[in-house]
């Protein structure tokens, strides 16, 4: 990941701020289409922009089709970092999520 990369070179501590930005996303997700419904939002064009810069950083980027409320996968970061495993926690949910597309 670029965080890893930035870690090794400069001497810097990475701090996680959980941002909720769909808080209203039910438990079974939103496709993309329903979620952007109504903005004219071109949302190939966009995932694929997404995916092009994804590339260029080297970071692993699945073609996830949904949206889900990461509100209990916020707090549960916020207590595996109590416990010093934050970046391993974040990591693994990034690559479940963005690769995978787990819920």
């Amino acid at each position: 990941m670029r965080v890893e990369q930035l870690t090794k070179k400069y001497d810097i501590e990475t701090r996680w701020t959980a941002f909720p930005l769909h808080p209203d996303t039910p438990d079974e997700g939103l496709t993309f289409e329903e979620l952007y419904a109504g903005r004219g939002i071109d949302i190939k064009k966009n995932m694929s922009r997404l995916k092009k810069v994804a590339d260029e950083l080297g970071l692993p980027l699945g073609e996830r089709k949904k949206t889900f409320n990461s509100r209990l996968a916020q707090e549960l970061a916020k207590w595996v970092e109590s416990k010093g495993k934050g970046d391993t926690f974040h990591d693994a949910v990034f690559r479940a999520y963005f690769v995978d597309g787990e819920k």
